[in-house]
């Protein structure tokens, strides 16, 4: 498509210079530099950038050093933990109870009977209330623990590197070998 392009310009010059030669008698030069602004003026018409053809070559690394991003996130971890199984029941203390009620009505004589056994019954009732529910009942479980932490992460590398004499710079998501491709564009 590109010799088409040529093709006519060529023709359009030709032409321009048939028919502009007989009014350029005294001064050649002038016509001549007319001739060259037109033709500029129509090659770059007719051959648009996306026409211009990209080379890529190889440019050799001088440096490189990562790029560093603090990163601002969450660590999360399970640890195990222990927890008190609250089991209440009474059956501690009933039983308790009545053992101390018949333990303490053999002591004494009479009414010192009656309150040995009432005094029975009421420590008894206690003890056995904390020897049933204050037993160690615990449960082993995971819990979820969970902390703010600051990490820096390479988010890339920036290159810097010679081609045809002259340095460059770029910014590339992997680190670069001796070399690096770059892409030329020539008209």
């Amino acid at each position: 498509m590109n010799h088409i392009y040529f093709e006519l310009f060529v023709l359009i010059i030709s032409s321009i210079a048939v028919f502009a030669a007989p009014h350029c008698p005294h001064k050649i030069d002038n016509c001549l530099n007319v001739f060259g602004m037109v033709g500029l003026f129509m090659l770059s018409t007719f051959v648009s950038p996306a026409q211009a053809a990209d080379i890529i070559d190889q440019a050799a690394v001088v440096s490189s050093s990562p790029v560093y991003q603090t990163v601002v996130g969450q660590e999360c971890y399970n640890v195990p933990v222990r927890a008190k199984v609250q089991n209440h029941s009474m059956v501690g203390s009933i039983f308790g109870g009545v053992v101390g009620a018949l333990v303490g009505s053999q002591v004494g004589q009479g009414n010192g009977k009656v309150a040995a056994g009432a005094a029975g019954a009421i420590a008894g009732a206690i003890t056995g209330d904390r020897l049933q529910n204050n037993s160690s009942n615990t449960s082993t479980g995971m819990q979820q623990q969970c902390q703010n932490v600051q990490k820096r992460v390479i988010t890339g590398y920036r290159v810097t590197y010679v081609y045809n004499g002259k340095r460059g710079t770029a910014l590339m998501q992997s680190p670069p070998g001796q070399t690096i491709q770059v892409k030329i564009s020539a008209f």
